[in-house]
């Protein structure tokens, strides 16, 4: 059997469901900047993006 990545990146510019929020980024620590690794904050819906739904969800 094979497996067959078809997930989109995720991207703010990306195609979202009518009435749902585009994603949005926000670096919170950044090691360039002397942190001690780097994390970002990520805001979406939970329909972003490629995903999988059971009927009548």
């Amino acid at each position: 059997m094979g497996i067959y990545d078809i997930s989109l990146t995720l991207t703010e510019n990306m195609p979202v469901w009518p009435g749902d929020a585009k994603p949005h980024f926000e670096r919170a620590l950044k090691m360039e900047e002397g942190e001690i690794a780097n994390v970002t904050h990520i805001k979406m819906s939970a329909h972003t993006g490629t995903h999988v739904d059971a009927p009548y969800h």
